[in-house]
């Protein structure tokens, strides 16, 4: 009796460690599923706030790339229009020196040529007298001329002496008559030297001394549009 009762007590005292293991199995197993789900949540939290951070790190870095970009465009066209206006005031400049320096050389041709002179109506309202037909052209008699500005253009004085440098169509008529005005209204009977049989250019000549002649380039050393 006193052994079973002794085999029986064994056996309560084993069943009670394996309670005990077991129940802290089951707490090591809980603390183990506690620690894995914190982690697995940590593990979320730092992908989400690292998303974040990301997506407003790269949205905060578009817009100050996007203001200096902006930016650096403003100047560049602020550049290039202080550029381009710099550009035009040199150019208008260089104009202004041209004309100034070139306008005392102009002079203005007038082309003159003796017409038939043609009678007013008002001077023979029926158009014939008593001793011509009605059926002849009364308007003109043949024999009364006037001398009519038919034509014009302006040319350059390249030498003291007077020679005017001018386009060859403006002096195209041999049986005309060119009148040069230069720059301080004064008139001169011109002649024409010489016309280009295939150029538009023409070279007259007024009487005279010490014209102010325009300054000509060397052609061996220029190129059009200079």
């Amino acid at each position: 009796m006193e052994k079973l009762k002794n085999s029986e007590e064994k056996n309560d005292i084993v069943s009670q460690y394996r309670e005990d293991d077991y129940e802290s199995g089951e707490k090591i197993n809980a603390q183990k599923r506690g620690l894995r789900n914190k982690f697995f949540i940590g593990a979320v939290l730092v992908v989400v706030v690292s998303s974040f951070f990301g997506a407003s790190f790269g949205f905060v870095s578009g817009l100050i790339a996007s203001k200096y970009l902006n930016k650096k465009e403003e100047i560049q066209k602020n550049n290039n229009e202080n550029n381009i206006l710099g550009v035009m005031d040199n150019n208008e400049s260089a104009v202004i020196n041209v004309v100034e320096k070139a306008n005392p050389s102009v002079v203005s041709i007038v082309v003159t040529k003796d017409v038939p002179k043609f009678r007013s109506f008002f001077d023979n309202p029926f158009g014939f007298g008593p001793f011509s037909s009605p059926f002849e052209n009364n308007n003109n008699d043949g024999s009364s001329m006037e001398k009519q500005e038919v034509g014009g253009g302006s040319g350059f004085i390249v030498s003291a002496d007077g020679t005017i440098v001018t386009n060859k169509h403006v002096v195209s008529d041999s049986e005309a008559e060119y009148t040069a005005i230069t720059s301080d209204n004064q008139e001169y009977k011109a002649s024409v030297i010489v016309r280009h049989p295939t150029m538009d250019i023409a070279l007259l000549k007024i009487e005279g001394n010490d014209f102010p002649a325009i300054d000509l380039g060397d052609s061996m050393n220029l190129k059009v549009g200079q």
